[in-house]
């Protein structure tokens, strides 16, 4: 009986001294009031500071940035191909681009001389957003001389319009020509040497291949004081050379011709002299 009677009394005291630590914990502040914790020991979701939310969410970053309203721009507003000779072809490519909100479908135009033509076009029909871009590319050539233009007008609703513009001269291929076009050093010595200075000029349109000047015939017609081999002549321009005659047989006759290699096979100069 006593034993019982000393368990009850030591379960009591213990009990009591429990209910009063925590008392003293309630008066004293130690328990944060601010903790999600309750009394009781329980966590207490409502408790959560609102300064612990997340205040950089995503979710402002997840809004649609506005670009602006779309605006077409080119690569280039104006080709210039330069000289071209006629009936030979070149091309230019242009890319469209929109730093905009995204266009709407695009159209391209076409308009101008005779001779112009899309080659490639990946525009037409389609909307071009901020970060995207299409092509087209113009196609040029003729048989014509002179100078060649054309407009193409890109288009979209919304995105506005804009043009691009091209232009070509087309001309005459170089056209060499030599002066004088044939010589006649008549009678020389044996021994004795002749000279001559030829003047070849481009009265074509284009200026020249660079020149290799060449004499095909007898060994006794031989080219000195050549200015030509190596150089472009161009449109109005000319070079010089010098052909010289030293015979070997008195009473034979020596000839040759003048030709310029890539630029023309064909001779445009001939020249010949006897020995005497």
């Amino acid at each position: 009986m006593r034993f019982d009677l000393f368990l009850r009394v030591m379960f009591v005291g213990s009990f009591l001294g429990t209910s009063l630590l925590m008392g003293c914990h309630k008066k004293g502040g130690g328990v944060d009031s601010g903790s999600p914790m309750d009394s009781g020991g329980n966590f207490d979701a409502g408790d959560l500071d609102a300064g612990n939310s997340d205040a950089g969410s995503d979710d402002a970053g997840d809004m649609d940035v506005d670009a602006g309203p779309p605006t077409l721009v080119a690569s280039e507003s104006h080709h210039d191909f330069g000289t071209l000779i006629r009936s030979t072809s070149d091309d230019a490519t242009v890319t469209i681009t929109n730093p905009g909100n995204t266009s709407g479908a695009l159209s391209l135009v076409l308009e101008g001389q005779s001779g112009y033509s899309l080659t490639a076009d990946s525009c037409t029909g389609v909307s071009v957003g901020p970060i995207g871009s299409c092509q087209f590319t113009v196609g040029v050539t003729t048989s014509l001389l002179g100078e060649r233009t054309a407009t193409v007008t890109i288009a979209g609703t919304p995105g506005g319009t804009i043009d691009v513009t091209f232009v070509a001269e087309f001309v005459e291929p170089a056209m060499l020509s030599s002066d004088p076009p044939l010589h006649d050093f008549m009678l020389v010595a044996v021994g004795a040497m002749a000279t001559r200075t030829v003047t070849v000029s481009n009265s074509g349109g284009a200026a020249s291949d660079p020149l290799a000047p060449m004499l095909t015939g007898d060994p006794q017609l031989t080219l000195v004081n050549d200015g030509c081999t190596g150089t472009s002549v161009a449109p109005s321009s000319f070079c010089e050379l010098t052909v010289q005659f030293a015979p070997t047989m008195a009473g034979a006759e020596f000839a040759a011709e003048l030709s310029f290699g890539p630029s023309s096979g064909i001779p445009i100069g001939h020249f010949f002299g006897e020995g005497q």
